[in-house]
C-alpha cells in the first residue's frame, strides 16, 4: 500500500493520494506521538477523509510569491524596531543583572510560544473541519514502527538550551533578541509536536492497514 503526500494550503495537514483517490490527512488526530519523541509504541494512528475528485479546497493554488529579498526588505524595519525596544527595556528596567526575573521572562516566552501553537492548530482544524462535507467517508491509517528510534523533535530542546545560555550569559541588552529566536523556535516545535508529519517519517513506518471508520 504506497501513499502519495502533497502538501495542502494548510500547513499541518497533507493531502494524501492512495488507489487513485484523494484525501486529506488529519494531523490533530495522531495517536502514538510518543514514537515521534524516540519511543516504539505498537501503532501510530492517524485518520484521513476521503475528498470528491472536484473537491480543491486544500488545494494549493498558484500565486504571485514574493521574492527572499523583498520580503527580507519588507521585514526589516519591524525587526530592527522590535530589536531596539526590548533592548531598551532590559537596560531601563536592569533586566540583564536579575538572574531570577531573566529565567522567569525566558519561562513565560516559552509559555506564550506553546499557547501561540495551541491556538494555531485549533484554528487549523476549524478551518479543515468547515471545508469538509458532513457526508465524507473517514479512514483510520495504522501504521507500525519498522524499529528506528526517532529523535528528531529533541533538537528543538538543544536550540532552547543553547538560546538560554546565551540569553542568562548576555547582560548588555542585547538578550532581548533571543527570546524572539528562541520563541520562534519553540512554536514551530510545540506545533510539530501537537501535529507531528506523518509524511517526513513514512519510510520509517509500515503501513499496515486502511480502514473505514
Amino acid at each position: 500500500m504506497e501513499l502519495k503526500f502533497r502538501y495542502s494550503n494548510i500547513a499541518v495537514f497533507r493531502i494524501v493520494e492512495y488507489n487513485n483517490k484523494k484525501f486529506i490527512l488529519d494531523s490533530t488526530s495522531i495517536k502514538g506521538k510518543s514514537y515521534f519523541l524516540g519511543w516504539l509504541p505498537k501503532k501510530v494512528i492517524a485518520n484521513m477523509v476521503e475528498l470528491s475528485p472536484s473537491n480543491n479546497s486544500f488545494e494549493i493554488k498558484s500565486k504571485t510569491r514574493l521574492g527572499t529579498s523583498t520580503v527580507a526588505i519588507m521585514v526589516q524595519p519591524l525587526v530592527g524596531i522590535s530589536y531596539r525596544f526590548m533592548k531598551q527595556v532590559f537596560i531601563n528596567w536592569g533586566v540583564s543583572q536579575q538572574i531570577i526575573l531573566k529565567l522567569g521572562i525566558f519561562a513565560f516566552s516559552m509559555l506564550l510560544s506553546y499557547l501561540m501553537a495551541v491556538w494555531y492548530g485549533k484554528r487549523a482544524k476549524l478551518t479543515f473541519d468547515s471545508r469538509i462535507p458532513k457526508e465524507s467517508k473517514s479512514y483510520c491509517l495504522v501504521f507500525e514502527p519498522k524499529g528506528k528510534r526517532m529523535f528528531d523533535w529533541y533538537i528543538t530542546i538543544i536550540a532552547n538550551i543553547v538560546c538560554l545560555s546565551f540569553f542568562i550569559g548576555t547582560n548588555n541588552g542585547t538578550e532581548g533578541a533571543l527570546l524572539i529566536v528562541n520563541g520562534i523556535i519553540s512554536w514551530f516545535g510545540f506545533v510539530f509536536m501537537r501535529m507531528p508529519q506523518i509524511p517526513e517519517y513514512y519510510k520509517t513506518l509500515v503501513l499496515n492497514e486502511i480502514k473505514e471508520l
